[in-house]
């Protein structure tokens, strides 16, 4: 198995004396998250990692913070494919109380996705509303797409509106704006009755180089407004 084979290269990694760092032990983690093997992730998450990083702690030794960030959005990952959405939301947490930032709103954005899968729409909100007030608010495009897809998803398209309207106000996340994100701007509009809004967004996906590639997808959410 994919499990087997990792967990032999990191066998070898040790018999030649080569110390595991967060870069190796994030590796492992996801293949074990891509094998769908949650308890073998969760105990290479705390047996390994974390108790590494306690060591190296307590020995005063560099050589990366464990667990880290990557660490817990590859754990996030695992609960995510298994549907477990309150483990994702702990995971939230834990990060909170070691102090770990996410940088790149990876975890945040896999948090929204576990729990807009899993029909919790409430739950995504609050996740966003607790980004919007810290400083920054939110900054990646994937937060606001998972948000919008959540509450789309269980017919709160005030909601899903309410988000469209703060990335339509931001640069930084129109730049961002793909084929994906362009269909659900426009899927948002035509099901809250905007229909300038969504002739709005297809003229701002024409003008865009990266708006290009889901043509079809993008003319049926055209086409669902009229």
């Amino acid at each position: 198995s994919t499990t087997a084979a990792a967990r032999k290269l990191l066998a070898r990694m040790q018999a030649k004396a080569l110390v595991p760092d967060h870069v190796s032990y994030c590796a492992l983690l996801d293949v074990y998250a891509e094998a769908n093997d949650v308890e073998g992730a969760l105990a290479i998450f705390f047996d390994e990692m974390c108790q590494v990083g306690k060591e190296r702690e307590g020995e005063g030794r560099k050589g990366g913070r464990l667990p880290t960030d990557v660490a817990f959005g590859t754990l996030m990952k695992a609960f995510a494919r298994a549907g477990e959405w309150r483990k994702v939301l702990m995971c939230v947490d834990g990060m909170h109380e070691l102090d770990i930032t996410d940088e790149r709103e990876v975890c945040y954005a896999l948090a929204a996705y576990a729990c807009g899968k899993a029909g919790r729409w409430k739950e995504v909100v609050g996740l966003v509303e607790a980004l919007e007030g810290r400083e920054g608010g939110v900054r990646s495009l994937k937060t606001y797409t998972f948000a919008m897809h959540a509450c789309g998803k269980a017919g709160k398209y005030g909601e899903a509106r309410r988000f469209l309207d703060e990335i339509e106000g931001r640069e930084d996340l129109k730049e961002e704006m793909d084929a994906y994100a362009y269909n659900l701007a426009m899927h948002v509009c035509a099901r809250s009755g905007d229909q300038a809004g969504v002739l709005r967004w297809w003229c701002m996906m024409k003008e865009s180089k990266r708006g290009r590639g889901l043509d079809n997808f993008n003319v049926s959410a055209l086409m669902t407004a009229f």
